[in-house]
């Protein structure tokens, strides 16, 4: 998921002239049709940062000792693991069906998820929502989401100022005439007068 997260930046985003990534196999197995897709971000936020936050939360679910709290944090993450499941289920269809392509990196998590339910599944009989859980977890959700969406706004910030101050660079650049004599050196022709380019 941060890998994933760092490609959607790099995509949409690039800071150089390279571009590209560790998954990139070929036109198939590549993660750019993924990363290029509309479902790939909520108003600019990659959807990879659920995959960070919900390694985050099965993480919480481990620190509290009381039995009760860990309780509480079992059966939020076993919900939540629920409907990251069924959402992994739906992105892998939609990959397959209408993107006609698969992210070698989401499809590894979507095995993972996969694979963190089922545990869940087999040893979890808790399947309810706790108070604690929500609130650490709501909070983390809008700090994360929220910071990013500030972090996405700025760069677009940035981006419009550079792209007006490029076009208005290149409106103040003084207009040239024409070659006043046409260059006897040429590899390709497309008018014998330049003036008719």
């Amino acid at each position: 998921s941060i890998y994933l997260t760092a490609h959607y930046f790099d995509i949409k985003y690039p800071q150089g002239l390279e571009s590209g990534g560790l998954c990139h196999f070929n036109s198939y197995f590549s993660c750019d049709n993924a990363t290029n897709s509309p479902l790939s971000n909520i108003a600019g936020i990659p959807i990879s940062l659920f995959g960070i936050l919900m390694g985050l939360f099965l993480l919480i679910g481990y620190i509290p000792k009381n039995e009760e709290t860990k309780k509480q944090f079992e059966g939020t993450n076993h919900i939540i693991l629920s409907i990251n499941m069924f959402l992994c289920l739906a992105l892998f269809l939609y990959s397959i069906f209408i993107l006609k392509s698969l992210c070698p990196f989401c499809s590894l998590y979507y095995m993972l998820s996969i694979v963190a339910f089922f545990v869940f599944f087999r040893r979890s009989k808790i399947f309810a929502l706790g108070v604690k859980p929500i609130i650490t977890y709501g909070a983390l959700f809008v700090l994360t989401f929220g910071s990013t969406f500030f972090y996405v706004r700025n760069i677009e910030s940035k981006d419009d100022q550079l792209r007006m101050a490029l076009i208005k660079q290149f409106d103040s650049y003084v207009k040239m005439p024409n070659p006043s004599q046409s260059s006897p050196y040429k590899l390709a022709q497309a008018t014998a007068d330049f003036a008719d380019a």
